[in-house]
């Protein structure tokens, strides 16, 4: 596929910089307003907020110490429908049409065979009959072909501890990068499967933020012809 259409950029959080800054730094005093509120009064979350800014805040300088730049979700996007459109558009042309052409057939056989039943032809009701159950037979064979299941792109998220297929050094290395620094940011594979067989993966940061999962798209290679470089 295409990779020249996958752009990269800084990763951007949904909490501003200037919030970060104000969250994450290192302020004694409030730090022990946001420990009070909690043991007094059971208020969490602004001790929740200042926790996730300093993860958050850490894990974005480990990504610019190096120089790892997740791709733009839009451009994600793009590529991925791309890829999920099947290159060959010949074949489901040919079922389409032969589909169509045997119901017509078995639809026009049904009017003759009614004809030589009141004219009381036994051959012609014969024939006309065999190809009745003939086109209707080979309409609902071509429309099972014509079912996507059988042929079909579709994207997969495999975890990379499960991931049975060869991922690059390079990949693999950016996950160490950031897994060293940041136990609790997860790695997953992105996968376009046709056939079951594996094309185009991704390597995926997935990071928890409260409720809120975000999925960061960092490395792609080309799994049909592997060779261990980067290619965007």
């Amino acid at each position: 596929m295409d990779v020249t259409v996958l752009k990269r950029e800084a990763i951007s959080w949904n909490t501003p910089v200037d919030q970060w800054e104000k969250l994450a730094e290192d302020d004694p005093l409030a730090d022990e307003l946001a420990d009070e509120a909690g043991e007094l009064l059971g208020y969490t979350l602004l001790a929740r907020q200042k926790r996730e800014a300093r993860r958050l805040r850490t894990l974005e300088q480990t990504l610019a110490e190096y120089d790892i730049r997740p791709f733009t979700p839009r451009s994600v996007r793009k590529y991925k429908e791309a890829c999920e459109v099947n290159p060959s558009t010949l074949w489901p042309r040919v079922v389409d049409s032969v589909m169509g052409l045997s119901f017509m057939l078995a639809m026009g056989a049904m009017g003759g065979l009614f004809f030589s039943a009141l004219l009381m032809d036994t051959m012609l009701s014969f024939y006309c009959a065999v190809t009745v159950i003939g086109g209707v037979v080979l309409g609902f064979v071509f429309a099972n072909l014509s079912n996507p299941s059988l042929v079909r792109r579709q994207w997969k998220l495999h975890e990379l501890a499960a991931f049975t297929e060869p991922v690059p050094e390079y990949a693999l290395q950016t996950a160490l990068d950031i897994k060293k620094k940041h136990p609790c940011v997860s790695f997953y594979v992105d996968v376009l499967e046709e056939n079951r067989i594996v094309v185009d993966p991704f390597l995926v940061m997935r990071v928890h933020s409260g409720n809120v999962i975000q999925d960061y798209y960092l490395e792609v290679w080309n799994e049909s012809a592997f060779c261990g470089e980067r290619e965007a």
